[in-house]
């Protein structure tokens, strides 16, 4: 974990390959990369996403998005979740037959998102079924606010550690 003046970066997810070649044509599969990741103190939270390679066929996709994230130790096994507030949405980087690796994917987000964010991924077969898999790597930075002063709580992500 970095910290930059009124800020931190974390590593989320290093380098790592999914493969999501078995999904069947028209079929979705999503899963929750990163949950419980405490936001509170920040007014900006951007998320990095790095492709490093990958084999996307025509219709093929895969998502990550931000997510609201309710966690509450009073139910941990119940998965409170909001992917927009007021209408709007809080982001998605989404990779397609056309992203050519290697990219860059930014999502910024500004609170008022909650207490806790998660990251999503979601991968998507088009029509028939074909290739789809990459090679990726996620940070998340929070700026405008004091890394000190987050509250240690039961349950909250701190990052991936080396």
């Amino acid at each position: 974990m970095s910290t930059i003046a009124s800020g931190m970066t974390m590593r989320l997810l290093p380098k790592t390959n999914y493969k999501f070649d078995q999904l069947q044509a028209s079929q979705t599969m999503t899963f929750f990369l990163c949950q419980h990741i405490d936001v509170s103190v920040f007014q900006e939270v951007t998320f990095t996403i790095r492709m490093y390679s990958g084999t996307l066929g025509t219709g093929a996709s895969i998502a990550f998005s931000v997510v609201a994230d309710g966690y509450t130790i009073d139910d941990p096994t119940i998965f409170f979740s909001a992917t927009s507030f007021n209408g709007a949405g809080f982001g998605t980087y989404t990779v397609t037959s056309s992203t050519t690796a290697p990219t860059l994917g930014i999502l910024t987000v500004a609170n008022p998102c909650g207490r806790l964010v998660s990251l999503s991924v979601t991968a998507t077969q088009g029509g028939v079924a074909t290739s789809c898999n990459g090679s990726f790597g996620v940070d998340i930075t929070m700026k405008g606010g004091d890394p000190s002063s987050l509250p240690l709580d039961y349950g909250t992500y701190r990052g991936y550690r080396i």
